[in-house]
């Protein structure tokens, strides 16, 4: 090659990077408007939230069906499966339940960190009455069994 096309291909490249690097700087200024408007956006939307009233607890009757992990249980009451967060006072209370149990149960709603979802927080448990053992082996069965179909 001769030297005119040595030049002509080395300013043509030089271009080529220089004009790929002007377009990123331009791309790193917008990201960083967006974050600085976000953010502002973000603390401004924290400041005008109310501040939380105090839950009202809930007080129902259902059938204990189970212990899912060593901080919540599951309870029907109502047509309705409740998953409820254990507190220190009931762990000795839910330790000493058998499934289908029927028990009483106080809770209350209570809203996690990110705002949008609710935990039901269990704050006291009572057994209210034994079923006869066949019942009580059929509902364990039937936990079993929905346990393992999810």
């Amino acid at each position: 090659m001769t030297t005119k096309t040595w030049l002509k291909s080395f300013i043509l490249a030089l271009a080529v990077i220089l004009s790929a690097c002007s377009g990123e700087a331009k791309n790193t200024e917008k990201k960083e408007a967006t974050k600085e408007i976000s953010e502002k956006v973000k603390v401004t939307d924290q400041k005008e939230e109310p501040a939380a009233e105090p839950a009202a607890s809930i007080e129902e009757e259902g059938t204990y069906i189970g212990q899912i992990d060593n901080n919540s249980i599951e309870v029907e009451a109502a047509g309705d499966t409740l998953v409820l967060r254990l507190t220190d006072e009931v762990r000795d209370t839910v330790a000493n339940l058998e499934d289908g149990s029927k028990v009483s149960i106080v809770y209350k709603k209570t809203k996690m960190i990110n705002g949008f979802s609710k935990r039901l927080q269990l704050l006291n448990l009572e057994q209210v009455n034994r079923l006869p053992h066949k019942l009580l082996n059929m509902m364990s069965m039937e936990t079993r069994l929905r346990r393992k179909l999810l």
